[in-house]
This record gives structure tokens, C-alpha cells and sequence, in this order.
């Protein structure tokens, strides 16, 4: 059910990536790592408390 969402998701961090890497050609690997650290913490700011309590119930 989520599929195409889920799809928009991906692209949408594939096109960050492309840009991230074409402006820090020359990253550190702690940079790298910062970039998808950054992205997944942004997943936790999406919820709703009541999501996010329906969803640890079930």
C-alpha cells in the first residue's frame, strides 16, 4: 500500500546523495556517514505521538 511512497522516498535521498556528493567530491567517510545519519533522523520527526504510539502497540 505505501509502495509509491516508498519509491518517492528513495529517489528523494538518491537525488540529496547526488548532490551532497557533487558539492563535497572529496568527503571524509565521517561526512558520508553524517549525511544518511541526518536523513534517518529525520524519519523519527515524522510521526505524530499518536502514530507513533499506534504503531509500537501494533
Amino acid at each position: 500500500l505505501t509502495r509509491d511512497e516508498n519509491m518517492a522516498d528513495i529517489s528523494g535521498v538518491e537525488i540529496a546523495w547526488d548532490a551532497f556528493s557533487a558539492a563535497q567530491a572529496n568527503a571524509a567517510p565521517a561526512d558520508k556517514q553524517a549525511f544518511f545519519k541526518g536523513w534517518a533522523g529525520l524519519w523519527a520527526q515524522q510521526l505524530s505521538p499518536n502514530e507513533a504510539v499506534q504503531r509500537l502497540a501494533s
